[in-house]
C-alpha cells in the first residue's frame, strides 16, 4: 500500500507551460495541478531539489508567473514541482484553474 505524498488533491489539466531552471527557458504541458504543486510534461536535466519558475498563459487571462522546487523527476518524462511562493493572486488565480478544470 502506497501513502499518498501531495499536500492537496490534485485534478488532471493540459495546459502548456514555459518553465525556467537556471537561464534556460523550455516548454513543457502541465498534467496535473493542485494548489500546492503540478506535474510538468517534458524533457529536461532536472534534479530533486532545482529551484524553477514556471509561467502559465491560459486562454483569455493574463499570464501567471509561480516559483517552487522539483520534489521528484522521472527522466524523459517530466518532474513533479512544489510551489514555494504563492502569493493571495497566485492562490486565487490556481484554485480558479482547479475549479474549472474540475468540472
Amino acid at each position: 500500500m502506497s501513502m499518498e505524498r501531495r499536500a492537496a488533491p490534485r485534478v488532471r489539466i493540459n495546459l502548456e507551460v514555459s518553465w525556467q531552471m537556471g537561464d534556460k527557458l523550455r516548454q513543457g504541458t502541465i498534467s496535473d495541478i493542485s494548489v500546492s504543486g503540478c506535474f510538468i510534461l517534458c524533457s529536461g536535466d532536472v534534479t530533486d531539489g532545482n529551484a524553477v519558475s514556471i509561467e502559465l498563459r491560459p486562454a483569455r487571462a493574463k499570464p501567471v508567473a509561480l516559483r517552487g522546487e522539483v520534489v521528484n523527476h522521472h527522466d524523459e518524462i517530466g518532474f513533479a514541482m512544489r510551489f514555494t511562493q504563492v502569493g493571495k493572486k497566485e492562490s486565487a488565480f490556481l484554485k480558479r484553474l482547479i475549479e474549472r478544470a474540475g468540472k
